[in-house]
């Protein structure tokens, strides 16, 4: 599934549902064959709880955090357990892009 995907980052969850870790495409295409059987959450970075938000969590929230890896700036949770998104980098990028030409500004990169 990884592979197909545009993202370069997917969040690793627990059994429970709640995000722990993320781990890059870079990481899992670097893995030799021989550690293929090795647990996802043992190739991720840890997630620290700050960096989970709810669904409703204004983005500016996120405009101070600096990128986990590759990007992650935070896990979208739904009140509870259940993993709704991920916010990155780029997603915040575009954001304020899109506000800015909505907003008469010109938007730059």
């Amino acid at each position: 599934m990884a592979m197909r995907s545009r993202q370069s980052i997917f969040p690793v969850l627990d059994m429970t549902g709640d995000p722990v870790g993320a781990v890059t495409m870079d990481r899992l295409a670097r893995l030799p064959s021989r550690d293929a059987g090795i647990a996802i959450g043992a190739l991720g970075v840890p997630l620290d709880p700050a960096r989970t938000v709810a669904p409703e969590s204004p983005v500016t929230a996120l405009l101070s955090k600096a990128p986990v890896a590759d990007g992650l700036i935070a896990v979208v949770v739904a009140s509870g357990h259940g993993l709704v998104g991920i916010v990155t980098t780029e997603d915040v990028r575009r954001l304020l892009q899109c506000s800015g030409v909505r907003l008469g500004r010109p938007a730059t990169a």
